[in-house]
């Protein structure tokens, strides 16, 4: 009876520490110094597109850029991503969008006339994407490999639309690795809510955003 408890306590320990894991993260943000001249009054935020996750978790996602936007700056008119999506629509613009997100993600570069053409329908001066730009996993290879890991990559930009000015970037790269090298690697969503509260935590404050147009 005591071996089968101990058989049975040192499972325990071997599954704990299969879950246990070690996060290392890489920010980097780039901020216009223009951000501080500039009047942005509206702010279009667009969804991740095509990206690998659960419906939950990008709707997750989508809310808590959009609340930590409007927090940092009250006066802002914040165009979320289910309204932008359903006006892009309604405008039967969404073709528009799609190859903009395209070529952006190509060249790093916004296409600008296209980029004024959806940011004048939406009525905003300025537009937000985000973008998975990275993601690899890797389960445990056993006693003499290596233990299970992902790593993943996300990155959030703020554009300006009457000219396509880059105001603000932020790349969040992370690797999480578990302890044990007879595990899984470490599913998305462990790796997502960290990456997204990284990026949340750089977003820009505007300096004319509480104005109101004469």
């Amino acid at each position: 009876m005591r071996r089968v408890l101990l058989g049975k306590f040192a499972f325990l320990i071997i599954s704990v520490a299969s879950l246990s894991s070690c996060t290392t993260h890489d920010t980097r943000t780039y901020t216009d110094p223009s951000i501080g001249t500039r009047t942005i009054l509206s702010i279009a935020i667009l969804p991740v597109r095509n990206a690998p996750i659960a419906q939950s978790e990008s709707i997750r996602m989508n809310r808590d850029i959009a609340q930590t936007v409007q927090r940092k700056n009250p006066g802002l008119h914040v165009l979320g991503p289910v309204e932008a999506v359903e006006k892009l629509n309604e405008l039967h613009l969404v073709d528009d969008y799609d190859r903009y997100i395209v070529a952006l993600a190509q060249s790093g570069i916004p296409n600008k006339e296209t980029l004024y053409r959806i940011g004048q329908a939406l009525g905003v001066d300025a537009l937000m994407q985000g973008q998975i730009v990275g993601l690899s996993q890797q389960d445990g290879t056993g006693a003499w490999g290596r233990p299970g890991s992902t790593a993943f990559a996300l990155r959030y930009s703020i554009v300006s639309i009457r000219d396509g000015m880059l105001l603000w970037e932020t790349s969040e790269e992370m690797r999480k690795k578990r302890q044990s090298n007879f595990s899984s690697a470490p599913p998305l969503q462990e790796v997502l809510p960290e990456a997204v509260e990284k990026v949340l935590q750089t977003i820009p404050s505007f300096a004319f955003a509480a104005q109101k147009p004469k």
